[in-house]
């Protein structure tokens, strides 16, 4: 029975899965992170930006060593280069955080770290993926654990995905569907795995879809709540990156764009990497999990993953915008 093999993570688990001292108030000192992300300028989708966001403020503010930020699908980068937000967030912060893409960059940066690091990937697993097909000692040895933002937490969920039904005739999750294969390699691999399945139950329809997940990371938030602690050049570079959506050119008022809501997925998850035992409306909790053919995932036997489970679902959503625009906050200009 599944409720019999899902524990909560002992002391230990939680001082080597997670960055931080369980107990205690600061970390010792910042977990090194490399963020692999499918950031595009302009974006695909918005949200990819605002994580670039929640880790640079966690970089600032100390929690993390942010080594590298890997950017997703070279050939889109050639054309729509991510790079362009990281180099604008390094002039507005002073700090020097380096981007590079595909699995050579992740190597490189295993490779150069004096200590495991965490990865997070909030895009497709293929850099991972290959880069462990690479040099799986080197991966084994130097990471800490992954950060997988991926996935739908049921393996057959009631509501449909739009993409990969090529794979699931029911359809895959995004980031699963663009490299099936990628999941699959890198979710059946003996790197240590921190599952953040973005849906629990198939894509959100009505409201009460997303409140009624337990396991899935979607959220909805407002902007104006998301920038509330902003810095008026964090918010100018907020403004110049979404505004890279219109065709017609030109920027967007924030009196015109503040109500908007966004769907979020990572962002004030992030948090949990230094400081995982904090007072948050989810937790992390040890799951069997077997990994399909087909990029699906059922849950209670196969290999043990750490599994996000929300445990406030009526106050998810106001808590999870609170944490983001707190790490948005952190993201505070060069003196």
């Amino acid at each position: 029975m599944t409720m019999m093999r899902c524990t909560c993570i002992s002391m230990v688990g939680m001082m080597i899965i997670f960055g931080g001292l369980a107990g205690a108030v600061e970390p010792i000192r910042p977990v090194p992170v490399i963020h692999c992300t499918d950031l595009f300028h302009p974006h695909d989708d918005f949200d990819d930006v605002l994580d670039l966001m929640a880790v640079v403020g966690l970089h600032r503010r100390g929690d993390i060593d942010l080594r590298k930020i890997v950017l997703d699908q070279p050939e889109v980068q050639a054309e729509r280069p991510g790079s362009v937000l990281v180099e604008r967030l390094n002039d507005i912060t002073g700090e020097d955080i380096l981007s590079g893409i595909g699995p050579e960059s992740i190597l490189s940066a295993l490779r150069e770290s004096d200590e495991p690091v965490v990865i997070t990937i909030v895009g497709s697993l293929t850099d991972l993926f290959e880069a462990y097909q690479a040099d799986p000692a080197l991966c084994r040895e130097m990471i800490r654990a992954v950060w997988v933002f991926a996935g739908d937490a049921q393996a057959d969920p009631s509501r449909d995905h739009r993409d990969g039904t090529d794979w699931f005739e029911s359809g895959l999750e995004y980031n699963v569907a663009l490299n099936p294969e990628a999941f699959i390699g890198v979710m059946r691999s003996e790197l240590p795995i921190v599952w953040i399945p973005c849906y629990d139950g198939g894509l959100v329809h009505e409201h009460q879809d997303g409140i009624d997940m337990v396991h899935g990371s979607y959220h909805m938030a407002q902007y104006k709540q998301l920038l509330d602690q902003a810095s008026p050049a964090v918010r100018e570079f907020f403004i110049e990156a979404l505004s890279s959506e219109r065709p017609e050119g030109g920027l967007y008022e924030w009196e015109t764009v503040k109500e908007h809501w966004k769907s979020l997925f990572g962002v004030g998850i992030f948090q949990a990497i230094a400081r995982p035992d904090e007072d948050y409306p989810f937790e992390f909790i040890e799951e069997h999990i077997t990994v399909h053919d087909n990029a699906t995932i059922s849950r209670g036997e196969g290999r043990s993953v750490h599994l996000f489970k929300r445990t406030d679902q009526i106050g998810f959503y106001d808590r999870m915008t609170a944490l983001t625009a707190e790490l948005i906050g952190a993201v505070d200009p060069a003196d």
